[in-house]
């Protein structure tokens, strides 16, 4: 039997993964078959929006990507459909044309995706889907309190005590500190509050400092964070050279001294800064920018979600920065029957954890669920796979980079393994459950 001590996922989204569990699925789509026979109910609209989540082009036989073939499930009502990596959205003609009368910035308008004679397909990444979900009505409180339970549930029966979420607002934070209130909370939950624009950086910063003030012993604000680029998937993660056979390297979603002057002021109230960089470009920018942010003489933090590509010059970077890397192996897994296509000659810099290892650079896996399932084995498997198509795996056995580093906190929090499943899962010495 294997133990694993404060058994951790370092990067997911907690209420996310119990939404896209409760809400419209759509990873199996496939056809026009398949769209026009997807079964919904009441709970699937928000307000008069109907939304689901994960749909793959890749994976698409005769569908195609245009608000055409949407329009083919209602032209009543608007459609969002949100991709597999959460950052590109696929909608009706009203949701576009809902979306097309908004003042929109020319970023926005960029990432609105055209056909050849400049029309919009009803396709939106990262900005223009971000400005599009401000359309649709929020979730109530005791709807988001049903989310993060039942994520909490899903997170607990794959094996993890310990988690890092990457999206933190207002309510999400005064919901988990109700269920810790009242003994629910089956999980020691660390996080940041998501800084989208600088515009909004006085707001967060002051949510900050109010949950900082907060006492809790299960969940605890690390800091603020923020995406730098988009993802490989939908070609929104910033290369430093064009994606494969195409015109573009991706989305740089700051501009550099906004980027700048954010890290400056997170850091002076003494909080950590987590940003999201898959492209190795990305990576890069933010290292740069960092280093000329960071107040003289200080110790910030700073840690690098995803670097899924990163040049072999970043690290000494990285290692000046003192800074930390989180990866999800189970990328790979999904990733690797299109990342040589899309990446060319920059495939060697994909999934370095083997090059982390060698420069010193400390490094944790998590899954980030609900883009992926949170599996322990998921991430095993990802090792073994990557290793057999040249890609070194690290030195230390994979449940190293699963176990939370701080050893005090949540004392009596473990997971049992046995013939590769989670037997068993011990939060503050008591049993969760136990699988047959």
């Amino acid at each position: 039997m294997l133990k694993i001590e404060r058994c951790y996922d370092s990067h997911l989204h907690l209420e996310a993964t119990g939404q896209i569990d409760l809400t419209l699925k759509l990873q199996h789509l496939r056809t026009l078959a398949d769209l026009k026979s997807l079964q919904f109910s009441p709970t699937d609209f928000r307000g008069e929006w109907l939304t689901g989540f994960g749909w793959d082009q890749n994976s698409f036989l005769d569908l195609q990507l245009h608000y055409s073939h949407l329009d083919l499930i209602s032209q009543k009502f608007p459609i969002s459909f949100s991709r597999a990596d959460g950052h590109c959205a696929w909608v009706n003609s009203v949701a576009l044309d809902l979306l097309l009368r908004q003042q929109l910035t020319d970023q926005e308008q960029m990432q609105i995706l055209k056909d050849p004679q400049g029309k919009p397909t009803g396709v939106l990444l990262d900005a223009a889907k971000e400005k599009l979900e401000q359309l649709i009505p929020p979730y109530s409180k005791e709807v988001r309190r049903r989310f993060i339970l039942r994520g909490q549930e899903i997170l607990n029966r794959a094996g993890f005590t310990h988690v890092r979420d990457m999206t933190w607002d207002q309510t999400q934070i005064e919901i988990m500190h109700e269920l810790e209130q009242e003994g629910l909370l089956t999980l020691f939950v660390e996080g940041y509050i998501l800084l989208s624009h600088q515009k909004d950086l006085a707001e967060k910063m002051n949510l900050a400092r109010r949950t900082r003030q907060v006492s809790s012993k299960q969940v605890r604000l690390l800091g603020i964070k923020l995406f730098y680029d988009g993802a490989l998937g939908s070609e929104g993660a910033l290369l430093s050279q064009n994606y494969h056979g195409k015109h573009h390297c991706g989305v740089r979603l700051w501009d550099q001294d906004s980027f700048r002057k954010s890290l400056r002021e997170i850091w002076t109230e003494g909080f950590e800064v987590a940003t999201h960089t898959i492209g190795d470009q990305a990576l890069q920018d933010v290292a740069e920018l960092a280093l000329q942010a960071k107040p003289q003489g200080a110790a910030v933090r700073i840690c690098f979600e995803h670097a899924e590509v990163v040049q072999e010059k970043s690290f000494s970077l990285l290692k000046e920065l003192s800074a930390k890397l989180y990866f999800q192996p189970c990328h790979y897994l999904s990733d690797r029957k299109w990342l040589k296509e899309k990446l060319g000659p920059l495939f060697d810099s994909v999934f370095p954890w083997k090059k982390a290892e060698d420069h010193g650079i400390p490094f944790y896996f998590g899954s980030d669920t609900p883009i992926e399932k949170p599996d322990l084995f998921a991430n095993a498997q990802a090792l073994v796979l990557a290793a057999q198509e040249g890609i070194q795996p690290p030195r230390a056995p994979w449940m190293n980079y699963h176990q939370h580093p701080d050893l005090s906190w949540g004392s009596g929090c473990w997971t049992e393994i046995k013939d590769n499943q989670v037997s068993q899962v011990f939060f503050q010495g008591n049993p969760l459950f136990k699988k047959p």
